[in-house]
């Protein structure tokens, strides 16, 4: 059954390499969207995301940086619009599973997010 098509839509998906933001990823690809896959440089699972969305025919792109780092988003996005066009859909997945409990995260006024302590 296909609810609806991404075909010729450009899609952005930080934490593609694991967990959920992959999932995402590989679901973007199977509805049809060319699929830039953006994750830390440690790691390990980014290169099979990529593996497993050509695998169903679809443009992937690897790109690593750091969400916190406007740079890092910034150079990805631009990496992403030169191989494949203007951006249509952006997913951001980022995170890390288990890293502390809820409870002990604290506002960080710095920069806008939630940080551990």
């Amino acid at each position: 059954m296909n609810l609806f098509s991404l075909e010729g839509k450009i899609a952005f998906v930080t934490g593609a390499g694991s967990g959920i933001g992959q999932r995402i990823a590989v679901g973007l690809a199977e509805a049809g969207a060319s699929v830039g896959c953006f994750d830390l440089g440690s790691s390990k699972g980014l290169e099979g995301t990529v593996e497993k969305i050509k695998g169903l025919g679809r443009p992937a792109l690897a790109v690593r940086g750091d969400v916190t780092q406007s740079i890092d988003l910034g150079q990805a996005i631009d990496a992403l619009e030169k191989e494949f066009g203007p951006l249509s859909i952006a997913v951001n997945c980022a995170g890390i599973a288990n890293a502390t409990p809820a409870e002990k995260w604290r506002w960080s006024n710095g920069n806008g997010c939630w940080t551990s302590i």
